[in-house]
């Protein structure tokens, strides 16, 4: 069945067949839109955002509180010394869920921005971008075993002997 064009409608009775029918088709689209939109998010659900746990060695245990605006300055060469204690970051390699929240809550950037933040800096002699590791329990055995590290992990993971610097929803 087929809706009458809009001005064939306007002449058409409120009760007639046609009027009904074309009501009738608008309604079952907009539950088959409806229908549609909740399959896609089924399966196709929306990223959900892991909470991450910064991690220092426990060097930095003097070091006094670090904020986000202290670790954005770590994370992009800005600060090397917290309180007289030299600070080395440490990254999840690219792509990695903690990676990529830590990056979007800390420095308000993409991943892809901050690599590109990192190639600039290097080619201009301005520091080389920090060390980057595959998993979780490298960051960890790295933090754990290079004073004045800084790195962060999922806030789901365990760990011991590191000092948990900061959490962030």
């Amino acid at each position: 069945m087929f809706c009458i064009s809009y001005s064939l409608l306007t002449r058409m009775p409120e009760n007639s067949v046609g009027m009904r029918n074309c009501r009738n088709l608008r309604r079952t689209g907009r539950v088959a839109t409806m229908c549609l939109l909740a399959i896609i998010f089924v399966l196709f659900p929306p990223p959900v955002s892991a909470a991450v746990t910064v991690i220092g060695n426990q060097s930095l245990g003097a070091a006094g509180e670090i904020d986000k605006n202290i670790l954005a300055r770590i994370f992009t060469g800005r600060a090397v010394q917290i309180s007289g204690i030299s600070v080395m970051p440490v990254n999840m390699n690219a792509g990695d869920p903690a990676r990529s929240d830590f990056i979007r809550d800390i420095l308000q950037q993409s991943d892809d921005d901050y690599i590109s933040y990192w190639i600039v800096r290097r080619a201009i002699g301005r520091g080389t971008p920090p060390v980057e590791l595959n998993t979780v329990g490298e960051m960890v055995d790295y933090v754990r075993s290079t004073p004045g590290a800084v790195g962060y992990i999922d806030t789901s993971q365990t760990v011991s002997g590191v000092k948990i610097l900061l959490s962030l929803p």
